[in-house]
């Protein structure tokens, strides 16, 4: 479990970081929010994966992400780092 941890911790780092670029097209911004919300469902981080398929649907239906929305998700997710790192042990704190 540590392992699928840890690398859904890279991982996710890496894609906000993606998600909150400007020059980021439209399709890509989707895709990423759409492997964002099936990642965070499996790891079981709800309240990442419900605000992913949030902005996934707004953005299927043609609108675009809010200005302080990766915000919400960043912190949703260091939210659920946080917690996952007091139950399973890690065996080093990605950065």
């Amino acid at each position: 479990m540590a392992e699928v941890v840890n690398l859904f911790i890279v991982e996710t780092r890496s894609r906000l970081h993606r998600m909150a670029s400007p020059d980021i097209d439209p399709g890509r911004l989707t895709r990423e929010a759409h492997t964002l919300k099936g990642a965070a469902g499996t790891v079981c981080a709800p309240r990442l994966a419900g605000l992913a398929a949030a902005l996934e649907a707004r953005l299927r239906a043609g609108g675009s992400m809010g200005p302080t929305e990766v915000d919400g998700l960043a912190a949703a997710f260091d939210a659920y780092v946080t917690e996952v790192c007091d139950v399973v042990q890690l065996e080093q704190a990605p950065a």
